[in-house]
Order: C-alpha cells, then structure tokens, then sequence
C-alpha cells in the first residue's frame, strides 16, 4: 500500500527537510550523492537520449516564434476591420493567444541560451494580402493547424522540461483556437 503524503505526515516534513517540495536551483545543479545514471541524465547531450541538441531547438522554436509574431500581427490588423461581436471576439482571443506564445517561446529560447529571432514571418504578408475576411480567417485556420503539426513533431524531441510544458501548452491553446475558429467562422 503506498504512503499517502500529507502535511503534517513525518514523511511529508522529511522531504521538506530535505528540500523536495523546493524547486531546483537555477544552476540545475546535482544534489550531493546522487550518481546514478538517471540522476545525471539533465547533464549529458540531449542527442544521447535521442532528444534534439538545444542548439537546433533554438532554430525551431525561433522558425514558430516568427510564424506566432506574423499571426498576432495578423489578428490585430484584422480586428480593426471586423464588426464587433463573436467572431471579433474569438479572434481577439486568438490574438491574445499569440501573444502569450510569442512570450513563452522567448521565455524558452533564452532557457536554451539562444538568441530569438527578430524577424517576422513570411505568413503576415501573405494573409494580409487576402482582402476577403473570410477567407483570410481560413487562412489563419490553416496557420494554427501548422503550429500544431509543428510542435507534434518537436514536442518528442524536446528535453528540457520547461519548454516541454510552454510547448505543450502552446500546442492546446492553438488546437482550441482551430476548433472555435471551423465552428464560429463564416464558411
């Protein structure tokens, strides 16, 4: 039977003590007397495990950073020649959404220690140039269902856990944003 963990459990105030309900240091550095080849797998090559080299990581993580800045941009030049209401409202979300990924992919490039791109992508001028609303929403349908095939391809080759997490997360706020633009668009 396992050991239910409750605060005011011996167990619980041990791990305490032993610093288990802290996080890791910055420096991710190894706890004393732990050697074994599980523990020290955060300090070896992610290739060796299978996983991508934080390097090309960076490159990836930048290729979506300047595909979310395009579709942010997209969304806020869009919104101001939409009509309020529902579809204004969703793609304000969207919007939103963008944005938070393009922080999040910052945030995660310098935990690799890249450096972001400062482009935007070639997505921007392409739906900008769609003049039918519409059709340009479809467009941006297509856009958010690109990010995901990207990030269900990089996701398994991803080591560092924080970024794993910001991707993953990434990848349900656009799966979400796909299915209410296919059932609030016009089509």
């Amino acid at each position: 039977m396992k050991d239910s963990l409750q605060k005011e459990s011996p167990h619980w105030t041990l791990l305490d003590q032993l610093g288990a309900h802290r996080p890791a240091p910055a420096d991710d550095s190894t706890p004393a007397g732990c050697s074994s080849p599980p523990c020290q797998q955060t300090h070896t090559d992610p290739a060796y495990h299978g996983f991508l080299v934080d390097a090309d990581v960076v490159e990836r993580l930048n290729v979506l950073l300047e595909a979310e800045r395009a579709g942010a941009l997209v969304c806020a030049q869009t919104l101001k020649q939409l009509p309020a209401g529902e579809l204004h409202d969703l793609l304000l979300r969207i919007q939103h959404d963008e944005v938070k990924s393009c922080r999040g992919l910052l945030r995660s490039i310098h935990l690799l220690n890249g450096t972001p791109s400062t482009s935007i992508g070639d997505f921007h001028p392409k739906a900008m140039a769609i003049a039918d609303l519409v059709e340009r929403l479809h467009l941006l349908d297509r856009g958010q269902a690109w990010v995901v095939r990207q990030l269900d391809a990089l996701l398994p080759q991803v080591m560092q856990p924080d970024v794993f997490a910001q991707l993953q997360a990434m990848r349900d706020d656009h799966r979400g944003n796909i299915e209410k633009l296919r059932h609030q668009s016009p089509r």
